[in-house]
């Protein structure tokens, strides 16, 4: 039993990662189909404040507990968006 409780430790941050950059390539894609980057943004700020989510967590916080972007990375990402994009 000990063994299976260190391996899924040792790949919860693999997992999370893996969903972290899927989740991400879902942001741009939506970004991409809706081509409003203010809305995205608006959306992930909106998503601290009703949350309370942390906009930049802890390191590790982020390695083993996100499946996600942290909502600082995604409002980033919808600012390159609108960079690229101009």
């Amino acid at each position: 039993m000990l063994t299976i409780v260190v391996l899924q430790l040792a790949l919860t941050p693999l997992q999370n990662a893996v969903s972290r950059r899927y989740e991400a390539e879902a942001d741009w894609i939506g970004t991409e189909g809706t081509r409003d980057p203010a809305a995205a943004r608006g959306l992930f700020t909106q998503f601290v404040r009703t949350d309370l989510q942390d906009p930049q967590p802890p390191g590790w916080v982020h390695v083993f507990l996100d499946d996600h972007p942290t909502p600082l990375h995604r409002v980033e990402q919808a600012d390159a968006w609108a960079t690229l994009h101009g």
